[in-house]
């Protein structure tokens, strides 16, 4: 299975027709507490929207209409986006693997 894995991996990141190559997709499911019939959290949770970053794009939806949320204009503001939409946050190593790429905002 491992070695199954590794080949869809490889193909997924390698490939000219795979979308991962030239797309940035990063997708946060939103959630709140649920209420229980007493108005009261009843300790469970509900997803509510989610918070999308397609490429440069930041978008929401909260159940019905997805809304852009800032259209962004290169590299180090998406780094940014990902940490304040997100709470994503890379290494220096990490923020330059991109460089270069065709899914690099340039």
């Amino acid at each position: 299975m491992d070695l199954d894995w590794g080949v869809v991996n490889w193909w997924i990141n390698t490939h000219p027709s795979s979308h991962q190559r030239v797309n940035v997709l990063v997708i946060k499911f939103l959630r709140r507490s649920k209420e229980g019939k007493d108005g009261e959290p009843d300790g469970g949770y509900e997803i509510y929207g989610k918070r999308m970053l397609v490429n440069g794009v930041v978008k929401e939806n909260l159940g019905g209409r997805t809304r852009v949320v800032e259209e962004l204009k290169g590299e180090d503001e998406r780094l940014e986006a990902l940490e304040r939409y997100f709470g994503i946050t890379l290494s220096e190593e990490e923020k330059e693997g991109i460089r270069g790429y065709v899914s690099d905002l340039q």
